[in-house]
């Protein structure tokens, strides 16, 4: 065998010689608790244009409990903060949803809508090197650092799985949406 690697259903297979699968431990998936939530959130503000795009990527992963590849797949144009929604495309999904947006990711949202500009497009864009970029459009490892950044910004290491929804705590998200990954907003 090699280097051990988590498979279907938690068991970490490889590693040893014995021929069948091993049971190992499983990475822990648990999320933030509620104040740890609010300060990883306290650790994203900021005035500029890249602070309040963090913050509001942080925040619309937090309350709608998106997959990182739908907030990259948002766009302005389906995105209506007068009604407050907009459409994803969820994983396996031929066909975008409407999904409430709650008020703090409005918020959140017209704040940096003042920098980004009322242009159709990526609602949230990158600022790199233009031509390295799909027509402004961010990728999926970036993404995943700046959800992973205020973590390490409050001391904890979390993994962006144990910060969907269905692994925060109840008490982290009162007042949940009828949608199945509704989070705490």
């Amino acid at each position: 065998g090699g280097p051990g690697r988590v498979g279907g259903g938690g068991t970490v297979r490889g590693g040893g010689g014995g021929g069948g699968p091993r049971l190992g431990q499983r990475r822990d998936c648990a999320g933030p608790a509620g104040a740890s939530t609010r300060a990883m959130l306290d650790a994203t503000g900021g005035d500029t244009e890249a602070e309040t795009r963090d913050f509001a990527i942080v925040l619309t992963f937090y309350c709608l409990g998106l997959r990182v590849s739908e907030i990259c797949g948002l766009n302005l144009e389906e995105t209506d903060l007068t009604h407050g929604n907009a459409w994803i495309k969820g994983k396996g999904r031929a066909e975008k949803e409407l999904v409430p947006l709650p008020m703090p990711v409005v918020a959140a949202l017209r704040m940096y809508l003042r920098w980004r500009g009322p242009q159709a497009g990526p609602l949230f864009q990158t600022r790199g090197t233009p031509g390295n970029t799909r027509n402004g459009r961010p990728e999926t490892r970036p993404v995943l650092r700046i959800l992973r950044n205020p973590g390490q910004r409050v001391g904890l290491h979390v993994w962006c799985s144990g910060l969907r929804p269905t692994s925060l705590p109840p008490a982290a998200h009162p007042g949940a949406r009828a949608r199945p990954r509704s989070a705490p907003c």
